[in-house]
């Protein structure tokens, strides 16, 4: 009964042994060949899964880089025509400031005011890239239509009748945390709607009849349009502007850190791999010494088994 139950316990813990040492080895072997690999601390050595993912990330920003540097060029294209319309509408208010019973004649006061009308539709029909930019979205038709109009009466409120395009804002995402409306400025925004009333109101005055409702309502009405809502359309496509200078000056920044965070992730470096080669070939000097301390007992186990079979 004694050699059937003790053989088998001394075999299996001699096998136990025998199996943690060639693992042992085994791991010291892989992580010495990981310090002598020409592809160590390359991408050869990640974990796929997580490089994919991370080079997914990487092409997100970059693709959302372009979309910004896009609609930056748009934002851009809007900021000149409010500034191109913000001139004319200084024209007119200078205009309309000089009128008197010493001003020119009505046909070249109607003239030179037409002129203003014709050059504003001109410019906030403007395209950029083949769109309309003041349509309230991406449009391809004319959304303003001001010199066929029919002439005005004061009292009447903001006309907004020369615009057929969209209201409202298009917000769009930026990057992970902001999203940028970026239409702020339609066609049927105060400075361009008080500008072109001012002008069409001026048409049905005489220049020397400054003291009709009509004349005064297009002097109040420029001089809102020049000091308040002009410097208003500027500002709101300025901070817009900005919020996507930001975002694309950031692009580069975020492809960098993705990009540290999958080498940190993933790459196995010859450091880590001399630091591993150590630790296991510490635990295995230590599973050594063990095994050698208590080699006596095992020779001993092994005598009192042997004489058994023998009968000694």
């Amino acid at each position: 009964m004694t050699i059937s139950s003790t053989l088998p316990l001394f075999m299996s813990s001699a096998n136990i042994k025998s199996f943690q040492m060639e693992s042992l080895d085994q791991g010291i072997s892989d992580n010495y060949e990981l310090t002598l690999s020409e592809n160590n601390g390359t991408f050869l050595d990640c974990d796929a899964e997580v490089r994919i993912s991370g080079e997914v990330k990487i092409n997100e920003i970059k693709s959302q880089e372009r979309e910004n540097v896009k609609q930056l060029a748009r934002q851009k294209k809007i900021s000149g025509q409010v500034d191109d319309v913000q001139k004319i509408a200084s024209s007119l208010q200078r205009l309309i400031m000089s009128s008197g019973p010493t001003c020119r004649t009505k046909q070249a006061f109607d003239d030179q005011i037409k002129g203003y009308l014709s050059q504003i539709e001109d410019i906030m029909n403007s395209e950029h890239h083949g769109d309309q930019t003041l349509a309230g979205k991406e449009l391809k038709e004319k959304s303003v239509s001001i010199t066929d109009l029919p002439k005005i009466k004061s009292g009447q409120g903001i006309d907004y009748s020369y615009y057929t395009g969209e209201t409202g804002t298009q917000s769009v995402k930026i990057n992970d945390d902001i999203h940028v409306d970026l239409y702020p400025i339609t066609g049927k925004h105060d400075a361009f709607a008080k500008t072109i009333q001012a002008a069409r109101l001026m048409l049905t005055v005489k220049p020397s009849d400054t003291k009709s409702a009509a004349f005064r309502e297009a002097r109040e009405l420029i001089t809102e349009a020049v000091k308040h809502d002009f410097p208003d359309a500027t500002y709101r496509v300025g901070i817009e502007k900005s919020k996507l200078n930001d975002a694309i000056g950031k692009a580069p920044e975020l492809i960098i850190l993705e990009t540290e965070r999958i080498l940190k992730a993933n790459k196995v470096s010859q450091m880590d791999a001399m630091r591993i080669t150590k630790e296991l070939e510490q635990t295995r000097d230590v599973a050594l010494k063990i095994m050698s301390n208590n080699s006596v007992l095992e020779n001993r186990n092994i005598e009192t088994i042997m004489r058994s079979f023998t009968g000694s």
